[in-house]
């Protein structure tokens, strides 16, 4: 027994040993790293040194922010070369502090496409032994695969195509660099030219080391979110590979446009395995804020298939919040789009500005004014249908809740006729009370009934109505109250505020 227990001690002690091992690296790489961004002179050894540690913990912001250093360097390199065809202009300086993440990407983009046109028009004058191997970014046989296939891709990316630059050979498939410059760069830097041909020569060269790297990045935060899927620091890092000017202006054409349209479908991935991921789904709306502002996005198909992924998430699970909410959000943009198209003439659709105007006529709104677009009766009565499920299942389901009192008084819109909205409250009313009969303790079942009574105001023409369904709601409110006590202060509020709809109700 004892010879069991030293046993052990020593296995502990050697475990210990290990893990203050294994820390004093990651300090060690990490106080390196501080250092080498001080100094504004970030080696490869420095970013290797790094893959490795982040692997490890990759809640380390400071490493991350070194590899961001490292691919703006690159990036900076990308945008000094002259175009070819000019007099030795530089490309446009980045664009004001400020701007958003989807306009800092619009940006990029029309740097990207100036650069390779330029370098375009140069190659295609030259025989084909003397052009420049331009880098075509589009993965082998990626059409045939399905979006599910294509984020699992992105998930597990091979070896050969995602290795960490350092190890990928890069410095001899570009320009000669010296012993120095690879002491003081990440990476190397391809050499300025005169002539046209060399210029779209260091260019595609440039390109070429900053996409290796970037790529790398993406399969490191891949793997990290596959290790840690809530790791925020390695979340930040991913959208900055994807909406950071001083990194994407420099990326060859096409490029990022590929990436930010198979990032939604990665986070779906994702968020298959933990669909209540916070930081998931915060990922996943600016990827698509992003993705809305390309080139030819399709911005209501982003918005149905929103309507499709967040009711695969509620049918999976009722208390996912994120989805309940992202409902609340895209079904009136759908319902907006499907307006727009409805006001537009027949046989000509219009430009957004007609429709909204269209729009705008016949709901008698101003144009331009964030006026609240009814959802259509059926899609309304569709989704009380599937919340009633819900709460039926889960009383205490909070989200669910909150999206029903969505329905009832806001996914009318703004010229929904009172006496309509009165009726709906009503009816949903009467359906919370046969909840109540079943679950008399459930306290989000008696607020929802409170409120829906306190709301259902109608045109006033309801003086007698109103004070029976008054006083019913400052009893389910009371009663609450002592099912709830941790939250007195609310209820006193809402009680203190039905008892003012009352006192006005006596002088009327």
């Amino acid at each position: 027994m004892h010879g069991v227990r030293r046993g052990r001690s020593a296995a502990d002690a050697a475990e210990a040993a290990a893990a203050a091992a294994h820390a004093a690296g990651l300090y060690t790489v990490t106080k390196a790293g501080l250092a080498a961004r001080r100094r504004r002179s970030i080696a490869a050894a420095d970013v290797a040194a790094s893959t490795r540690a982040l692997e490890a913990n990759p809640d380390e912001y400071s490493l991350w922010a070194l590899r961001y250093d490292a691919l703006v360097s690159l990036g900076a390199s990308v945008m000094s070369l002259p175009f070819p065809g000019s007099a030795g202009e530089q490309t446009p300086p980045p664009p004001p502090a400020g701007i958003g993440e989807a306009e800092s990407v619009a940006a990029a983009l029309r740097i990207s496409e100036a650069r390779h046109a330029a370098c375009v028009a140069v190659e295609g004058k030259l025989p084909a032994t003397e052009q420049t191997g331009a880098t075509n970014d589009k993965e082998d046989g990626s059409s045939a695969l399905t979006g599910k296939e294509r984020a699992n891709t992105l998930l597990s990316e091979t070896e050969n195509d995602h290795r960490s630059p350092d190890s990928q050979g890069v410095q001899s498939t570009t320009s000669p660099v010296s012993s120095t410059d690879t002491d003081t760069q990440p990476y190397p830097v391809a050499a300025v030219a005169d002539t046209d041909a060399a210029r779209a020569a260091a260019i595609r060269s440039a390109e070429a080391i900053l996409v290796t790297a970037w790529k790398a990045d993406l399969s490191l935060t891949a793997r990290c979110l596959r290790a840690q899927p809530k790791s925020y620091p390695t979340w930040q890092h991913r959208i900055q590979l994807l909406s950071a000017y001083a990194v994407a202006a420099g990326l060859p054409a096409g490029v990022l446009p590929a990436a930010i349209a198979a990032e939604t479908r990665l986070s779906e991935t994702l968020l298959a395995a933990d669909a209540r991921n916070f930081h998931g789904w915060a990922h996943r709306l600016r990827s698509r804020r992003l993705a809305a502002g390309l080139p030819g996005a399709d911005s209501t198909a982003a918005d149905v298939a929103d309507v499709v992924f967040t009711r695969k998430c509620i049918d999976a699970d009722f208390t996912n919040y994120s989805a309940w909410h992202r409902r609340s959000v895209v079904l009136p943009r759908v319902a907006s789009a499907a307006a727009a198209a409805a006001a537009a003439p027949q046989g000509q659709a219009g430009g957004p500005v007609e429709k909204e105007n269209a729009v705008a006529a016949k709901m008698k709104t101003t144009p331009g004014a964030a006026a609240a677009v009814a959802l259509p009766p059926d899609v309304r009565a569709a989704e009380l249908a599937l919340v009633r499920d819900a709460v039926w299942t889960e009383p205490a389901l909070e989200s669910a809740w909150v999206y029903h009192r969505w329905l009832v008084t806001a996914a009318g819109g703004d010229q929904e006729d009172p006496e309509d909205a009165r009726s709906l409250a009503l009816t949903e009313a009467a359906g919370i009370r046969q909840l109540l009969a079943v679950e008399p303790d459930a306290v989000w079942a008696l607020r929802s009934l409170a409120a829906l009574l306190a709301g259902a105001m109608g045109n006033g023409s309801h003086a007698a109505e109103r004070g029976k369904e008054l006083a019913e709601a400052a009893d389910a409110l009371t009663r609450a109250a002592s099912l709830d006590s941790l939250r007195g202060g609310l209820y006193a509020e809402l009680l203190a505020d039905i008892q003012k709809r009352q006192e006005q109700l006596v002088h009327l």
